[in-house]
């Protein structure tokens, strides 16, 4: 009995010796793209009988390993691009595979770039492979290129910083935001906001150069679709009233000098209320902030009335550019600020799903915004 036990023991610890993950991929045989672009194929015509083409470009880039580059070759490329057509992301990914000697793995990816007209005609088929995909992070940052750029132009910008076009465009969307207050959107947060009721998406735009990149502004969308574009001035607002609590630096021009703040802490309320079935939108926004420039020959220790005017302009400036985002949000019928998702938790009785954006366009709105400035830096 002993014996069988000790055989039965000894087959089982060397059937562990063989037991392995057939679908495992080594690192130095994978390719890791940390960008997408996605635009129409300008060769596609869905009006033309017998076009063979596929309606979508999706371009990669993907940084290469160290051991590849040769050593002597300081103009070796440290990252590569490569672009196919495809009828869908999934089919370009399969494209892309069958050309290349490496397994390619999503699991890196940190930005996906539109253009406006894949965004006019939607985004849910394009990230629906993305967040079905458990390699792909919810974290992936979404940007928008201008009108009448493409997005493929933004894997060939020579940024002099890196190499690597998916680092800059990485920092740009993601550390940037944290010195500069300007809108930015994860993949998660973006399909949240696409399925969720009473609030719509946004979309950071980007601005190009030939080797350069900024936040220009934000797309306002409506499900999965772009319907309209703010400036990065309005685009601001949205961050403040849609719970991201941002921190970072505003300035401003009063008179004849210039006041530069560092926002600190902020807290906002949405606020629906229903009289006589007539709706009435009240948005609070509370402010702490530190001047941190301040260029007129003036000490603002102990002079209530200079930190007061600082106070009262950067309320005026933000109350105007909230009130100029809601005429934008009014025009398009799109909630982008979430008011809806209040609205339904508070007064169901009220809320109502197909209507809740035009409802949303046509309340009355009250802006409030209070700014208490608390510190003033060393020298005052």
């Amino acid at each position: 009995m002993i014996k069988k036990i000790l055989l039965l023991l000894i087959l089982t610890l060397s059937s562990l010796l063989f037991i392995s993950c057939w679908d495992v991929n080594e690192i130095d045989e994978t390719d890791f793209p940390s960008i997408l672009a996605i635009d129409k194929n300008e060769a596609y015509s869905e009006n033309e009988p017998g076009n063979k083409e596929f309606p979508y470009l999706v371009s990669m880039e993907f940084p290469i390993l160290e051991q590849e580059v040769a050593v002597e070759e300081e103009d070796n490329p440290r990252a590569k691009t490569i672009k196919t057509t495809a009828f869908s992301l999934r089919a370009a990914l399969n494209n892309f595979q069958a050309r290349t000697a490496r397994w390619i793995s999503v699991g890196m990816l940190r930005t996906v770039i539109f253009s406006h007209e894949i965004a006019e005609a939607g985004l849910f088929k394009h990230i629906e492979h993305l967040k079905r995909n458990p390699f792909a992070k919810g974290t992936i940052a979404l940007a928008l290129v201008e009108e009448e750029a493409r997005a493929e132009d933004i894997i060939e910008i020579d940024a002099k910083t890196t190499p690597d076009i998916g680092d800059y465009l990485d920092h740009t969307l993601k550390l940037t935001p944290r010195e500069v207050i300007v809108p930015t959107t994860t993949l998660i947060e973006f399909f949240i906001s696409m399925t969720s009721k009473g609030v719509e998406a946004f979309i950071p735009i980007i601005k190009h150069g030939e080797a350069d990149i900024k936040i220009d502004g934000a797309g306002i969308f409506i499900d999965d679709k772009l319907e309209e574009t703010v400036t990065a001035e309005k685009a601001r607002m949205l961050l403040f009233f849609r719970e991201r609590f941002p921190t970072g630096r505003l300035s401003l021009e009063v008179d004849d000098y210039v006041i530069s703040y560092h926002i600190t802490e902020a807290s906002r309320e949405l606020i629906p209320v229903y009289k006589n079935d007539e709706l009435t939108i009240k948005l609070k926004l509370e402010l702490e902030a530190d001047i941190i420039e301040h260029t007129i020959k003036k000490r603002l220790i102990e002079n209530e009335d200079l930190v007061h005017k600082a106070e009262r302009a950067l309320e005026s400036a933000l109350t105007t550019q909230t009130n100029d985002l809601l005429e934008a949000l009014e025009e398009c019928e799109a909630d982008a600020l979430g008011v809806g998702r209040v609205a339904k938790a508070k007064h169901p009785e009220h809320f109502n799903n197909k209507q809740w954006n035009q409802d949303f366009a046509q309340a009355d709105k009250e802006v409030d915004i209070n700014v208490d400035i608390k510190h003033f830096g060393i020298f005052n």
